[in-house]
């Protein structure tokens, strides 16, 4: 039989696709308040969300009309017919989230317009049980308690606290650097976690995304039209094996969109390494009907009405940036943390590990090596095998951390541990997964906000990359945001890491050359280096016998 759903199951199941977690609280009651005109938006989470998300700002606020009809269903200010969502400019219109919200917690709403008396609401169920007046300045405060109480199926499949305060401190970030003109500010479990003082985008990103991301990037500041690109683009020589340093920003939404990420790649041309991804922070200011923002309940993805007008603009402004280099700013010099010595264990340094193999006799021979490649004979091959040294190193350390990642790896003390200063949410991956972290062999102490003492690193890696790697490490952990059941990916992708920043090595002995061929051929994978990249050429008598014919005919061709 077919009946007409109740209000209570229709909200239940629309906040399964706009509620996925408390992040996505938290996103849609920030960008209410970036709707309502606020220049100050703090937000404190407890428990990761799911006890406790308070966001106020010091927005326009509410009459009491408005606040008892902002959590009905399709209730907005922001559209009122059709044609409207061609022409939007505000971040929600749908009318769905505080409604999907209200469905699924315990709210209450404190808001006041300016010279209005305020207006205090309790919500349950999405039902007003109680209604009174409060003292308070024009603006509104949502204080969400005992998120998915009345759905515990959905609440048994959310993550870890830890895990989705790292989620929600990407997203103030984010949100931050979306509007650098509005001071943010979030507080988790009573720690002050991010606090912005800055009222540029320059400082912002600076302030937020780390000295190195500015550093050396490229200003970016283009009109054609009605068109106006603006940020940084990174130095060609700062990219990324992923797209989590890419930030695209659309009239201040913060969108994915592939064909303006194909276009700023274009715009680097042959500068970029294939397999690697530029860094960037971009903001398009476009006429809103070049727009289609109705695509998604969460908003994230968009349509573009005349994509190639689009592509052709934004690689036009990525080459001009390129061509000419402005500073945006000076890095400033190194400042040392204070830091209590007295509680830090000093360690010798260890001496790093080496491969080692039992060999045979009469085994393969080194004939000798030209850079990286390794020329060696085979005895059971009729030629010359080629081996690229890093390449084949990469692949068996790879390996052999992979086989070993449930157990802590082997360290080296540090005689003088280091600290290392991260972003706001690269301090919150490194803390949500320091345990997968130190299993490889570092030993990490937090001594201050966003800042980490290096105690010990793995015995193979070099101590003058390891902020590299444990920075790189914080951003591919960025890519399990939102994500479940990631524990295997997310050894391989630590692994994966680690063992691109290994020491290297430039002269192998014969001893030592025999030692990695066969500690290569016992690997699962030994033809190619983890990236795809591969580790011996064998070349047999005909092969070398071609390449010497190829280029007699081209040196009878050239006399002729």
């Amino acid at each position: 039989m077919i009946h007409v759903l109740s209000d209570e199951t229709i909200n239940q199941i629309a906040a399964g696709e706009v509620i996925e977690s408390p992040a996505s609280v938290v996103k849609e009651l920030v960008e209410n308040a970036l709707d309502a005109g606020s220049r100050k938006i703090t937000v404190e989470i407890t428990g990761g969300g799911l006890k406790l998300i308070r966001v106020s700002d010091d927005g326009s606020g509410m009459n009491c009309q408005d606040a008892k009809m902002c959590i009905l269903r399709h209730a907005t200010s922001k559209i009122s017919k059709a044609q409207d969502l061609f022409h939007i400019v505000s971040k929600g219109f749908r009318g769905e989230a505080l409604a999907s919200i209200a469905s699924i917690s315990k709210i209450v709403v404190c808001t006041a317009k300016e010279g209005e008396p305020g207006t205090r609401l309790e919500i349950e169920k999405g039902l007003i049980i109680k209604e009174s007046s409060c003292a308070r300045m024009h603006g509104t405060t949502f204080e969400i308690r005992s998120l998915f109480y009345n759905v515990p199926a959905r609440k048994k499949f959310q993550k870890t606290a830890a895990a989705i305060s790292a989620e929600i401190f990407r997203i103030v970030m984010v949100m931050s650097l979306s509007h650098p003109e509005v001071q943010f500010e979030l507080i988790s479990n009573g720690r002050k976690a991010i606090k912005t003082l800055s009222s540029g985008l320059e400082e912002r990103i600076e302030e937020q995304l780390g000295k190195e991301f500015a550093q050396g990037s490229f200003a970016l500041d283009f009109k054609q039209g009605s068109m106006h690109f603006y940020g940084v683009l990174g130095a060609p020589t700062n990219t990324r094996n992923n797209k989590m340093g890419q930030y695209l920003f659309l009239n201040k939404r913060a969108v994915t969109c592939e064909p303006i990420t194909e276009a700023v790649r274009d715009g680097y041309a042959t500068r970029l390494d294939g397999k690697r991804h530029p860094i960037f922070l971009l903001h398009l200011d476009v006429p809103s009907d070049l727009v289609d923002v109705n695509v998604h309940p969460q908003k994230l993805q968009v349509r573009l009405r005349k994509e190639d007008l689009f592509r052709d603009t934004v690689k036009e402004a990525v080459k001009s940036a390129l061509a000419v280099k402005t500073p945006i700013g000076e890095v400033s010099t190194f400042e040392p943390v204070e830091v209590n010595f007295e509680e830090v264990s000093l360690r010798f340094q260890e001496t790093a590990e080496e491969l080692e193999f039992e060999l045979e006799e009469g085994e393969i021979e080194m004939m000798g090596q030209s850079g990286r490649f390794v020329f060696l004979i085979d005895p059971s091959f009729d030629g010359v095998v080629v081996m690229d040294a890093h390449a084949a190193r990469y692949r068996v350390l790879f390996e052999d951390l992979l086989e070993k990642s449930d157990q802590k790896g082997n360290s080296q003390g540090l005689l003088i541990p280091f600290c290392v200063d991260l972003t706001p949410v690269e301090s919150a991956m490194v803390l949500t997964h320091q345990e997968a972290i130190e299993r490889l062999g570092f030993s990490l102490k937090a001594v201050g906000k966003d800042t980490f003492m290096v105690e010990a690193i793995p015995s193979f890696a070099e101590e003058n990359a390891i902020k590299m790697m444990i920075v790189d490490m914080a951003n591919g952990l960025q890519e399990f945001i939102g994500k479940y059941d990631y524990e295997k990916e997310r050894q391989k992708k630590l692994v994966l890491i680690a063992a691109r920043f290994a020491s290297s090595k430039n002269m192998y002995s014969k001893e030592e050359a025999r030692q990695l061929f066969h500690r290569l051929q016992q690997c699962q994978s030994p033809l190619h280096c983890p990236k795809g990249n591969p580790t011996t050429v064998y070349l047999n008598h005909d092969a070398i016998e071609n390449l010497f014919a190829a280029h007699q005919e081209t040196a009878k061709s050239a006399k002729k």
